[in-house]
């Protein structure tokens, strides 16, 4: 994460980023577009801002601006926007692209600027915010706050060419054996295991159907939103057979 701070002024608008929120989400989306510029492609970089009163006390709501994770601070004598900023890469990675990705991230993150006010890929946000590039202030970027992970695998029986032996597609473990051509023909797991050859593979057991079925295909598997999975609206409620049989 990281984290900047910027004066709250008007920004050309009678009301200060303490009262307005589309002034919030200029700044958001400036300092966004700052970022993904350093940053590189397939980068999501999603930002939060809020403003604090000299006493570090909020006083308005977080606008959330999100794209395709890094987070900074600036402050000032009185009020003060402050910009968190959130960097991860782009869902659907496999373990070897999640690993070219992360060290291509790595060293993004380590070269970001300090001084973000004299770096011209700012110019925008400081235009908006109205201030100078004196009253700036930011953090280096917390590396330990953004995590890579690969995708899940797939669910076991997405896996199979074949179900042998009655096997169902629900079955929680399985056996699975692979052949030359790169067939995978699945048994069931036996009271002793898989025999030996065969790997055992387990899976969730999906609910039989998605609350809202053709939302959760649009959004999450056609649109490669995958990601929202993990969120409780999504995973726990919205669509919870689709994000399973995805493997999440």
């Amino acid at each position: 994460m990281v984290k900047a701070s910027i004066p709250d002024k008007n920004a050309g608008t009678t009301l200060s980023a303490a009262e307005n929120d589309s002034v919030r989400k200029s700044f958001g989306q400036e300092a966004q577009k700052a970022y993904e510029a350093k940053l590189p492609p397939g980068t999501v970089v999603r930002v939060d801002v809020y403003v604090v009163d000299k006493d570090g006390n909020r006083v308005g709501e977080t606008t959330k601006v999100v794209s395709t994770t890094t987070g900074r601070r600036l402050s000032h004598g009185g009020n003060h926007v402050i910009i968190e900023v959130y960097i991860s890469l782009a869902p659907g990675l496999s373990v070897a692209e999640a690993a070219v990705a992360q060290a291509a991230l790595t060293v993004s993150v380590a070269a970001l600027p300090t001084n973000i006010g004299a770096d011209p890929a700012f110019a925008g946000l400081l235009s908006v915010a109205g201030v100078t590039p004196a009253e700036v202030t930011a953090a280096p970027a917390a590396t330990a706050q953004y995590v890579v992970a690969a995708s899940p695998p797939p669910p076991c029986f997405m896996q199979c060419t074949q179900l042998m032996n009655g096997l169902s597609k629900k079955s929680p473990d399985m056996c699975l054996q692979m052949g030359a051509d790169g067939s995978a023909s699945c048994y069931p797991y036996g009271y002793n295991g898989c025999d030996s050859g065969m790997t055992h593979c387990n899976q969730k057991v999906c609910d039989a159907k998605d609350k809202k079925p053709s939302k959760c295909q649009k959004k999450l598997v056609k649109k490669g939103k995958l990601h929202k999975c993990s969120k409780r609206k999504w995973g726990k409620k919205k669509c919870k057979k689709t994000c399973c049989e995805a493997g999440y």
